[in-house]
């Protein structure tokens, strides 16, 4: 039980530290028709239970992330914005349109609104929004321009290479206890 338990151990940090030279997996990639040049997309985005058209809220308004995504800066998660906080500006912009009515209906029934993930990263890794706003990094270094998309979609490949070329460039902690708790 040992050995094997050990062996593991070993061919896990063995990932890790190829890993940690650059040699990442490649993703399959596909260039998006409104990505930015180079930016690669990883994943198609999810369906999701209303349309939400960033191009409108973060662009056309300049409306800040953390405006919805109120957790990112003092907690490991960016936050999903509730029915009440969405009604909060959508009770008096766009009443007519035929998601605000849906989202409407679903507060007045008190229905939760259960958006799909986007971005989902291995359980065994631990990233902390926090720590990433608190330091400067821009969303859209993880994100995207995000204010550009009609529907959100994964632009970043989030593998462990590309997340340690990044704390290379800035200077980050590139220990496997900073990411792998």
């Amino acid at each position: 039980m040992r050995s094997s338990r050990f062996g593991g151990i070993v061919a896990a940090l063995a990932v890790v530290e190829v890993a940690a030279c650059g040699a990442s997996p490649s993703p399959t990639p596909s260039l998006a028709p409104d990505a930015d040049a180079g930016a690669v997309v990883t994943a198609k985005p999810p369906q999701q239970p209303f349309h939400f058209d960033h191009r409108i809220h973060a662009g056309k308004y300049q409306i800040p992330c953390q405006t919805c995504h109120v957790y990112a800066d003092h907690s490991t998660i960016a936050g999903i914005p509730t029915a009440s906080k969405c009604m909060g500006c959508h009770r008096f912009v766009d009443g007519n349109k035929p998601d605000v009515k849906a989202l409407a209906k679903a507060f007045e029934e008190r229905t939760p609104i259960v958006w799909n993930r986007v971005h989902r990263l291995p359980d065994h890794v631990f990233f902390n929004h926090e720590r990433h706003v608190l330091h400067g990094v821009p969303c859209s270094r993880c994100h995207g321009a995000v204010e550009t998309m009609a529907v959100v979609r994964q632009v970043s490949p989030l593998t462990m290479g590309w997340c340690v070329d990044c704390h290379r460039e800035n200077q980050a902690p590139t220990d496997c206890w900073t990411c792998h708790k």
